[in-house]
């Protein structure tokens, strides 16, 4: 038994050897890490920038929500303030953009609770403002005097507008772009649209035919309609019983579907007498009807 247990503890010279390598192997392994360690210094971080970052959120954190930046509050007019005025009143960049869109649109502030009649411009926004808005009052009416000429009256039913000349009106039929650009309410777009309208409606009978326009609304036409009138005399009429169909169909008001109808129509049945027949035919309704009475002529 002794023997056999001696056999477990016998090696040849190669195995020996590669024994006694690993234990050096195992030696240099552990004396190398000891040696790292105590010379090996860990770089320690700089959190200086970290520190000052973390120290600046803190700040802004820790103040109050009244520091925010407040309106500043300054005398102004209304209708002379620019952008950036605007801006430091507190008004946002939307809020600025609407009041550019009434204004363009010929939008005046004669008074100071006209500005207090925009949309955004609460009672408690307006308490505000309304110290600083070097408009007046209100528009004192022109008097008027009496016979004997010693007393002076207020006029109970004549507006302030009835005292003051009437605008020079501008006939759309007999215009150009230029010109329209002077008229109150109308800039480049609309001048532009009005003359391109006009040429291809053959001109207008009244310058309600101006809500036909992309984008025009009551209130814009409001402003622009007491500077501008509409000659009907100016109209080109087309032959409605002469014209093709293709030539019928280039007026706004009618489509191709129409007038391919109105030609067939006339072939069918004759020519017509008036514009009545063509709107007895049934191939217009009452509002297409009277639309086209100032457009087409039958010899």
């Amino acid at each position: 038994m002794l023997n056999q247990f001696r056999s477990y503890f016998e090696h040849n010279r190669a195995e020996r050897n590669g024994s006694i390598a690993i234990l050096i192997i195992i030696l240099i392994v552990l004396i190398g890490s000891r040696i790292f360690s105590a010379v090996y210094k860990h770089p320690q971080p700089d959190v200086s920038e970290l520190q000052a970052l973390v120290d600046s959120v803190r700040e802004i954190q820790n103040q109050p929500a009244e520091s925010a930046k407040q309106p500043s509050l300054f005398p102004f007019n209304p209708n002379e303030l620019n952008d950036s005025g605007y801006a430091a009143l507190g008004f946002s960049p939307r809020e600025i953009q609407v009041l550019r869109n009434y204004q363009e649109a010929g939008g005046i502030f004669k008074i100071k609770t006209d500005f207090g009649k925009l949309f955004f411009v609460d009672e408690k926004r307006y308490a505000k403002l309304e110290p600083f808005i070097e408009l007046p009052e209100k528009i004192e009416r022109k008097k008027r005097r009496t016979n004997d000429n010693n007393q002076v009256q207020w006029s109970d039913t004549a507006r302030y507008d009835h005292f003051t000349s009437r605008p020079r009106q501008v006939d759309i039929n007999y215009t150009d772009t230029n010109e329209l650009k002077n008229v109150r309410g109308i800039g480049s777009f609309y001048a532009r649209r009005i003359i391109e309208y006009g040429e291809e409606l053959g001109g207008y009978y009244t310058i309600g035919q101006l809500m036909e326009l992309w984008k025009m609304t009551p209130e814009k036409l409001d402003v622009m309609a007491p500077y501008l009138t509409a000659d009907p005399n100016a109209i080109e009429k087309m032959n409605a019983n002469t014209a093709t169909a293709q030539e019928l169909a280039g007026h706004p008001y009618i489509s191709f579907k129409l007038a391919s109808s109105i030609v067939n129509y006339r072939e069918s049945n004759g020519t017509f007498e008036n514009h009545g027949a063509l709107c007895a035919s049934g191939l217009l309704n009452d509002d297409l009807c009277s639309k086209l009475a100032a457009y087409l002529r039958y010899r």
